[in-house]
Parts: structure tokens; C-alpha cells; sequence
């Protein structure tokens, strides 16, 4: 493994922002659990269609583990998916550790007469870097329409245990529906070969009277791709790690190649970064010796890392670039590099080792997302500013959401999504010169701005919080 530290200017897209915060939202008679983390993601990456040419791929699904639907509050959609548009968001059952599953599903449009999907990601015949955020319409791919390559994500309240990418066809027995792509051999999904990186943020252990709190510590890490049941070893993949700090925050709607405010690229923005290069690949639990999870081996199937926050700085990202490796392997099929044929004395791929690219994500964790001056773990609106002056955190129904995001008042231990009851509670309070939860925007008065807010957030779930709710959207 090599290693690089020093201070550089980089210019490198977002893909992936985690939002961390120290505890999850709570209602008014709900149980308030100040010592459990909160995570919140927000998720955008490229992927390639590496399917045999005969495939005919009509969607992409996310499955998410650990996350229910209503937690979902973001997908990435039209009209820059041209493909496929807006995804569905779908109950998915439970997995066998009884944790909600949710499915978030792009799929083509169907044309029933002439029983045909109209839309369709074609097979990649040649791949590039795209650093993560170039194959949507109008982005830099350039040939978005025939280049096989999509862009997708979503943003999620929490963070997931398990995230699997799977591309979807059409079911033979059903013609307008969509499952994944199966390998014909087990019958069984085939998994799209992209780790997905899982943050973690410990609740940081409270300060003795008179002495600082200690840094925040964040930690995070990805598996290597599944192993097929008849196989010894999965794919072998190189990943590639750069780590930064900035003193900045990252914000969803910056996660551009060519937007300045996007801390990456801002010119005037010092960063810190180190550069790792590493093989990955898993072994077949069913086979008791050498590497993978079994250890004893040369490769990991697990890459972990981590440590506290550097003074000064507000925001750590994690990009992962993911490429095939294309070098020396065991009888069994493990990955076997061999110094100076497949990588150099520093640790690096060597060109007879290092394939095509496989795909690429960003992840980050901001300690203040919305920079009000509040840490996520005590901001009762994570992602609205509303401290100081006549605001400073106002939450007048006292179910821990601040006023800023929160329009649903009718039923505190219910959906938390703002409904018709609701509507009603602010005719009633419309008009009002008072400081009260319908109050939205914080300015004393009950007016049409407040009307304008509502309508905004009408039919959707109230806003994220870094205190703990416990209740039907957020059962403890």
C-alpha cells in the first residue's frame, strides 16, 4: 500500500455527502435518546453497463438495508436522468436480522401496444474515469445516450447496513416488469460490482468540567464485491482512496464538476489529502483457508479507516475509484500481486495489473451541514439554518423538529408526513401575530410566506432533526 500526505489543491467532484449528527429526532411524549448517532447520506454516482451485449437493460435498482421508505428524502431524477426519470421508492420486506429493506427503482417507461420498454441503457463497449458525476444528460460524458454509462442517487435519513446495486429486464413471464439480471447459471441476482461505502460516527465521550471536548472521529469502510456461490474468490477490484479534509462544508446542491462552491474546487480552499491504492477481494465463506474473510491471505475484503477530525476543519470526504485487476492469480483464483509485474515498490498498480474503471463514489461527513453555527447532534433542523436573531432554534410544538422544518402538527406519533389535518391547524392559526409552531419562517407572524412554506412541504415528511423521535416513522 502506498501512502502520499501533503497539502494540495484538488479539483475532484462529490459523489457521495454523509451528514452526521449525534442523536435522532423525538416527539413529544417519545423516549429522548441524546447518546445515539445519527447518520444522514445523500448519494450520487456513475455506473457502467457491463452486462453481455445481448442483455437489455430497461432500470437500476438500490436496495438499502436498515432504511425504510420513508426515510428516503432525496433521488436524483429528471430531467438529467433522461433515461429513466424519477425512481420509485418501494417497500422491499424485511432481511433476516428483521431490518426494513427499501428499494429504490429506476425503470424505463412501457409502451403496452407495442409491448415493449421504450427506454434502454445500452452495453458499455468502452469505459473512462469519470470521477463520479459525469453520465447524466448534458454532463461531461459527452455521449450520454449511447456511452453505457448512468448516473443515479437518492439521499437517506440514517444510514444504511447493506447497499446493493443490481441493473434490471424485463421478466420473461412478465413482459412489462422489471427484475434484476440473473446469472444463468445459479438463477441467482447478479450484484453490480461497486462497494458502497457505510459511515460511522461514534457519539464522542463528554468532556471532564474544564477540559475540551475531544475531536469527532469518523470512520468508514467498504467491502469488497460478493463472491458467486460456485466460485473460491469474488472479482478482484484495485481501489484507489484519496482522503481529504476541508474547512469547508459540503452541500448537496454544489456537487458539481465546474461549481466553484463546491469545496473541492473552490481555488481558495487548502486541503489536506492522502492517496492509497489497495486490492480487494472476498473469499467464499463455504472454503476454510486463505484470504478474503478467512484470512491468511494477501488481500483484504474489508478496507476500514479512520481517526478524529483535524482542527479547523468542518468536512472529511472518502473518494473511492474503483478499477478491475488484471494481474497475477492463485490456482483458486485469488488475487496475487507479484512486485514489479504487477505493482511498483511504493505500493501502486503497474500497467499489466490495472484494468478498466469500474465505477466511482464520494462520501463526506459535515459536522454543521446547514453552517448555522449548531453541531448536527443538538440542530433541531439540519438542514435550514435557523439560529440566531429572533429564530435560535424555535420549535413550538415541542416534538424536537425546529419550526423551520417542520409542518406537521396534527399527530406527533404518527407518519410525521404534513396532511389535510394539518391544513387545517393553520387556517385556524393563519392570520396570527404570535410566536407558534405554525409559525414557519420564524418571523412572529402567521402570513402567506408561512402559506407558501406549507404548501412546499405539504405530503411530506417532516424535516431531519438531531434529536431521536421515537414513533411510527422512526420506531426505537
Amino acid at each position: 500500500m502506498s501512502k502520499m500526505s501533503k497539502k494540495m489543491r484538488l479539483n475532484l467532484p462529490i459523489g457521495l455527502l454523509c451528514f452526521a449528527a449525534g442523536a435522532i429526532i423525538s416527539p413529544v411524549n417519545a423516549v429522548i435518546n441524546t447518546t445515539s448517532p445519527l447518520y444522514g447520506s445523500l448519494s450520487n454516482f456513475d455506473v457502467y453497463n457491463d452486462n453481455l451485449p445481448e442483455v437489455e437493460v430497461h432500470g437500476f435498482e438500490i436496495e438499502l438495508h436498515g432504511i425504510s421508505k420513508s426515510q428516503v428524502s432525496y433521488s436524483f431524477g429528471s430531467p438529467y436522468q433522461a433515461h429513466y426519470g424519477n425512481p420509485q421508492i418501494v417497500d422491499g420486506g424485511l432481511d433476516r436480522s428483521g431490518q426494513p429493506i427499501t428499494k429504490v427503482r429506476y425503470e424505463s417507461p412501457y409502451d403496452s401496444a407495442l409491448g415493449t420498454f421504450t427506454k434502454t441503457t445500452l452495453h458499455a463497449s468502452g469505459v473512462s474515469n469519470t470521477g463520479g458525476h459525469a453520465c447524466y444528460l448534458g454532463g461531461p460524458i459527452g455521449d450520454y445516450e449511447t456511452s453505457g454509462c448512468e448516473h443515479f442517487g437518492l439521499g437517506v435519513i440514517g444510514s444504511p447496513s447493506a447497499t446493493i446495486y443490481r441493473w434490471l429486464v424485463a421478466d420473461p413471464l412478465q413482459p412489462d416488469v422489471l427484475v434484476p439480471v440473473t446469472n444463468p447459471g445459479t438463477g441467482l441476482p447478479v450484484v453490480v460490482n461497486l462497494p458502497a461505502p457505510v459511515w460511522n460516527v461514534p457519539q464522542p465521550v463528554l468532556p471532564q468540567p474544564g477540559q475540551n471536548p475531544a475531536p469527532p472521529v469518523v470512520d468508514v469502510k467498504i467491502e469488497a464485491p460478493e463472491v458467486e456461490p460456485a466460485n473460491i474468490f469474488g472479482p478482484a477490484l484495485w481501489v484507489k482512496l484519496i482522503k481529504t479534509e476541508t474547512e469547508q462544508h459540503v452541500e448537496l446542491n454544489h456537487l458539481l464538476f465546474d461549481d466553484n462552491h463546491n469545496p473541492v474546487n473552490d481555488p481558495v480552499n487548502l486541503i489536506e489529502t492522502e492517496v492509497e491504492w489497495e486490492v480487494m477481494q472476498k473469499r467464499n465463506p463455504l472454503f476454510s483457508s486463505g484470504g478474503g474473510k478467512k484470512g491468511g491471505g494477501k488481500i483484504k475484503a474489508l478496507q476500514q479507516n479512520g481517526g478524529p477530525l483535524k482542527v479547523g476543519k468542518k468536512a472529511v470526504t472518502r473518494r473511492y475509484e474503483y478499477f478491475e485487476y488484471t494481474g497475477t492469480l492463485t490456482a483458486e483464483g485469488e488475487a496475487d500481486p507479484q512486485l514489479g509485474k504487477d505493482v511498483d515498490a511504493q505500493g501502486n498498480p503497474m500497467p499489466a495489473a490495472f484494468g478498466e474503471p469500474k465505477g466511482a463514489q464520494m462520501v463526506a461527513v459535515n459536522f454543521d451541514s446547514d453552517g448555522d453555527g449548531i453541531d448536527d447532534g443538538e440542530d433541531n433542523c439540519i438542514n435550514k439554518s435557523n439560529h440566531g436573531g429572533v429564530a435560535g432554534q424555535r420549535d413550538d410544538d415541542g416534538d424536537g423538529i425546529g419550526n423551520a422544518c417542520d409542518a406537521h402538527w396534527a399527530n406527533n406519533s404518527g407518519d410525521q408526513v404534513a396532511n389535510l389535518a394539518d391544513l387545517k391547524i393553520f387556517k385556524q392559526d393563519f392570520g396570527k401575530h404570535q410566536k407558534i409552531k405554525t409559525d414557519l419562517d420564524e418571523d412572529g407572524d402567521v402570513d402567506l410566506n408561512d402559506l407558501k412554506l406549507f404548501k412546499e412541504k405539504f405530503g411530506k415528511p417532516a424535516g431531519q432533526s438531531g434529536r431521536r423521535i421515537c414513533n411510527a416513522l422512526n420506531p426505537c
